[in-house]
């Protein structure tokens, strides 16, 4: 990063910083034009407030540059901000579509059915199985409006990860169609996020023959390889956080919803604490839900049993190997550690560390 040298008495734009000029007189200082700070991985520069207009579109934030009070990181639009742009402008196309069909379907929920429709719809795939299908006189109308997808946008906490907005879209839309039960009980909401990625994981480490399952499955979610990685762990948290909301009705618009959750400081920074405090309470009940997910049932309702969730776990299950054993067919002692693994993922991840770049 380049500076100049300045007096005090000049009046230049920038940053300037005491100590680094040749033999540190007292009125001189450093002047960076353009020093770069950021909120996580929002972009800024530091500005003096009292001279400057932030053309940030979140304005200035405090203690993030070097100098007096008034200097301040003015911070810009990442492609967060845009992805809530996105679901604004997908947001009014579903108002004028509905306005004109019979569907009783919300416009946050055609929302998130556009997020979905290109990979996770129809029977192939499940997802139809699963939480039903797309309103295809929707995808139409919305293609005739010549709209086109959103694929991705970086991580405002985990430098480096690139949120997929197809599963995103796709987890959010089955938490919002069936939200969490009480405990000890699964759906398919729980099935469309952490659950199915669970059961994936199950079913990659009995294909990699059983390595030492505990440290595996945790190793595995921090890591950036596999059906269950970390980039998966920050979309089913946000999926769950953020449909859960919106499931809550008479709900806000997703926009809205989205633009609180992914500001800068905004709730994405204590997104898995949110997402375990809410889907697991704790370590015992984590382990039982786990457990639920790759065994029981699930359920509809308390009490009554959804042969949906069975039947779509052996298909994934089986999907990449047709010799796989299912959960069920394990001891309790070789399957409590492999969840042992995904809980410690879960309360490491709760944490909240995040990563800066």
């Amino acid at each position: 990063m380049l500076g100049e040298s300045i007096k005090l008495t000049q009046q230049l734009p920038g940053v300037t910083v005491p100590g680094l000029c040749p033999n540190d007189a007292s009125d001189v200082r450093c002047c960076f034009p353009r020093y770069p700070c950021n909120v996580d991985t929002f972009p800024g520069i530091c500005q003096d407030k009292t001279k400057t207009k932030c053309g940030g579109d979140h304005g200035y934030f405090a203690d993030l540059c070097p100098g007096g009070n008034n200097v301040q990181c003015c911070i810009s639009k990442s492609t967060a901000d845009k992805f809530v742009d996105f679901l604004e402008t997908t947001y009014k196309l579903a108002v004028q579509y509905k306005s004109s069909a019979s569907g009783k379907k919300s416009a946050n929920e055609l929302v998130m059915e556009w997020l979905r429709h290109e990979k996770y719809d129809g029977l192939t795939s499940g997802w139809t199985t699963l939480i039903g299908s797309v309103d295809g006189d929707w995808i139409s109308f919305a293609k005739g409006k010549k709209h086109v997808m959103f694929d991705q946008f970086a991580d405002p906490h985990f430098c480096g990860q690139a949120v997929e907005t197809d599963h995103l879209g796709a987890s959010m839309n089955a938490v919002f169609r069936y939200p969490p039960l009480s405990y000890p009980y699964v759906n398919r909401g729980d099935f469309g996020g952490w659950g199915g990625d669970l059961i994936t994981l199950y079913a990659e480490w009995q294909r990699a023959n059983k390595p030492a399952a505990r440290a595996w499955a945790k190793g595995r979610i921090f890591g950036n390889t596999g059906s269950f990685k970390l980039l998966d762990a920050i979309e089913d948290a946000d999926a769950f956080n953020i449909g859960l909301i919106l499931s809550n009705l008479p709900a806000r618009d997703i926009h809205a919803v989205a633009a609180d959750y992914y500001k800068p400081k905004g709730s994405y920074r204590s997104r898995f604490s949110a997402f375990y405090k809410k889907r697991f309470t704790n370590r015992e009940h984590a382990r039982t839900l786990a457990y639920e997910m790759l065994t029981g049932p699930g359920y509809k309702a308390p009490g009554d049993e959804d042969s949906v969730i069975p039947l779509l776990r052996t298909a994934a299950i089986k999907k990449d190997g047709l010799l796989t054993p299912l959960p069920s067919s394990l001891k309790r002692s070789e399957l409590d550690p492999f969840i042992d693994g995904f809980v410690d993922a879960l309360e490491e991840l709760a944490k909240d560390k995040g990563k800066n770049c």
